[in-house]
């Protein structure tokens, strides 16, 4: 029995090295992108032999064929699985059929080794076919991203503590901590702002999508506050200290003021702050600019990562100006307006957008090794913020429907610059995402 269980794993294992889930992980002769010069076609090459799993890309005859086979079997059980959940809402939505997107789903997997999810998420049924070479995988962009990241642990600003620190130093505004856990110990840093009664956040220092994160609203009449999110519960002014080491467990946490929406966006906001992700690359020769900019707008969650029920807007990286807003959910097609506020969307103007483009390309300048960042800035009744900086940033984001496709951009040949002297090792322990 032990010896049967040993030889499905290998298997699996072997299975995995030549195909994951959603994509075939050797680059194929019919693979469009196979033989071009374009930086957007050399990356992915590029990225193929750097995903540390993964046979290289000089594989013989053999193993592609043995590859292909898998990636017919796997893509075609992964095409049909996305367009029974996807293609109803994307007829009634875009008036796409089912059948077209049948058959452009095997297309796509086949000819541009595309997940099927990439076709719902980049609106590629809305994109000219000539265009679709410049559109990107999450697993391709963070194959290369968290390499980056490895990289570049040493600058200190991919945790909030760090980042604090890294806008102390250059004067940028950040989010004030007011309180946090720090090496198992409950630290005070305003006392002022705690003793005030106001609304909190715990976050967590190291974590992504607003997981892990705790709102505290304040009641007066209680003299504490209800906690909602990843612990509920009702605590006292003078228990904040326990509640917040409970909540920490082994890990560092931060306590943040409530951060309000600014009146100028108040009426498209429910419960949570309107973010907004902003990515600048810096190209080969040293030039920082906007690429891409998405106004997040909050479902009924208390933060903006409510994708779910929240909707993404596109915005004029020169003029703040917002295009179409759209959710996951296809079946609602471009929305000009707020579905529940009723408050306008299209062709708003983003006020603070000279503030937020300025100081995100700020941001960028202070970080000359890394090629792309996606910023969060939020726009307050205190001014613009930047809650964060982030080398792992989202590729459905920035991608997001109204946008350029990231291969449009210089990012494609600024990567293929820094990975150019990074080699795989056989050995290494190190395996690209296959999410």
């Amino acid at each position: 029995m032990c010896t049967v269980l040993c030889s499905m794993i290998r298997m699996l294992k072997s299975y995995e090295r030549y195909c994951a889930y959603d994509h075939c992980r050797l680059p194929m002769p019919w693979f469009i992108w196979n033989r071009r010069t374009d930086p957007a076609s050399a990356l992915r090459r590029r990225v193929m032999e750097l995903d540390w799993g993964a046979p290289l890309a000089t594989a013989g005859a053999g193993e592609k064929c043995f590859a292909a086979v898998l990636h017919a079997a796997r893509a075609g059980r992964e095409i049909v699985l996305c367009w029974r959940r996807k293609s109803g809402e994307c007829r009634r939505g875009f008036g796409v059929s089912r059948i077209r997107q049948l058959v452009t789903l095997a297309y796509v997997a086949f000819r541009y080794n595309f997940p099927p999810s990439l076709y719902y998420r980049a609106r590629l049924f809305r994109v000219p076919r000539e265009r679709w070479l410049a559109a990107f995988s999450h697993t391709e962009v963070m194959t290369g991203l968290l390499i980056l990241e490895r990289r570049t642990e040493h600058l200190d600003v991919w945790s909030k503590q760090g980042w604090s620190r890294f806008c102390a130093r250059h004067g940028l505004r950040t989010v004030p901590t007011v309180a946090g856990v720090v090496g198992g110990q409950f630290v005070v840093k305003d006392a002022a702002a705690l003793e005030a009664g106001d609304d909190l956040f715990i976050k967590p220092d190291i974590g992504w999508a607003s997981k892990g994160t705790i709102l505290l609203e304040w009641r007066a009449k209680e003299g504490g506050w209800q906690a909602s999110g990843e612990r509920e519960g009702f605590v006292a002014k003078g228990a904040l200290a326990e509640f917040v080491s409970a909540a920490a467990g082994a890990a560092d946490v931060l306590v943040q003021p409530r951060l309000r929406t600014h009146a100028s966006l108040a009426d498209l906001a429910t419960r949570a702050l309107i973010n907004v992700r902003v990515l600048t690359i810096r190209a080969t020769d040293g030039t920082v600019s906007v690429f891409s900019a998405a106004l997040r707008i909050p479902g009924h969650e208390e933060h903006c990562s409510d994708v779910a029920t929240g909707f993404f807007v596109p915005v004029d990286g020169e003029s703040g100006v917002m295009g179409y807003a759209e959710g996951l959910d296809m079946s609602g097609g471009e929305l000009a307006v707020h579905p529940v506020t009723k408050a306008r969307i299209y062709g708003r103007v983003i006020a603070q957008w000279p503030q937020m483009r300025a100081q995100a390309l700020a941001a960028h300048a202070l970080l000359p090794e890394v090629p792309a960042v996606g910023w969060d800035l939020v726009p307050t009744e205190a001014g613009v913020l930047i809650l964060e900086a982030n080398v792992t940033w989202s590729t459905n984001l920035v991608q997001v429907r109204g946008l350029a496709l990231l291969g449009e951009s210089a990012w494609p040949a600024a990567m293929l610059a820094y990975l150019a002297d990074e080699r795989p090792k056989a050995d290494s322990g190190q395996k690209g995402s296959s999410a």
